[in-house]
């Protein structure tokens, strides 16, 4: 079974008032941060949807970039453009959000195992028994993209559907989206590099 990665990077971020993803995580970018947890992983290739080409990570040959040019129209919109760069060859397509940087690419790993064992039409982690991201879908579902518009994603795809994997990965972490300052200094805080960090 052949899995690719797509990373979401094009957000407008008008909550942090900056663009987030260019902001410092581990000795790089939020965004170079999470296309690196998707090279280390299991995954074929990555698409990365980025706004700026500027921001785009270089230099591994399993790496695909796009330019979204109208953010303004939503996640759909990057999602639709990071879906027609997966190869037509690949089997499933992990989508990853670029502002979570706790996933780990062993939690990649879980969700990539899992659509290999059962072959089901997607696989969704849970923490705590509650759906969460990043989302990994099957051929099956890439032509239910093309039909979302706006500010709308994976829960759209996936609503009502029953042939939907779900895998508890609570053991790995809980991840959580970097939209606002605060939300930033929380995580610069949990890795002990905030500035007055204990």
């Amino acid at each position: 079974m052949t899995v690719w990665g797509v990373v979401l990077g094009a957000g407008l971020s008008r909550r942090m008032g900056r663009p987030k993803l260019a902001l410092p995580y581990a000795g790089c970018t939020l965004l170079e941060h999470a296309v690196g947890v998707a090279l280390a992983s299991p995954l074929e290739g990555v698409v990365v949807v980025v706004s700026d080409p500027a921001m785009a990570p270089r230099g591994d040959r399993r790496l695909r970039v796009v330019t979204n040019p109208r953010p303004d129209r939503g996640l759909s919109s990057s999602l639709k453009l990071g879906m027609h760069e997966v190869p037509a060859e690949a089997d499933a397509a992990l989508v990853m959000m670029g502002d979570q940087p706790e996933v780990s690419p062993a939690l990649v790993e879980r969700l990539v195992r899992a659509f290999e064992a059962a072959r089901t039409a997607a696989v969704v982690p849970t923490y705590g028994g509650q759906r969460g991201t990043p989302v990994l879908l099957g051929r099956l579902l890439f032509a239910a993209v093309e039909g979302l518009s706006g500010d709308v994603g994976m829960r759209d795809v996936l609503a009502f559907r029953e042939d939907v994997l779900t895998v508890e990965v609570a053991d790995l972490g809980e991840p959580f989206d970097v939209d606002t300052p605060e939300d930033y200094e929380r995580l610069l805080r949990r890795e002990g590099v905030w500035p007055g960090s204990a």
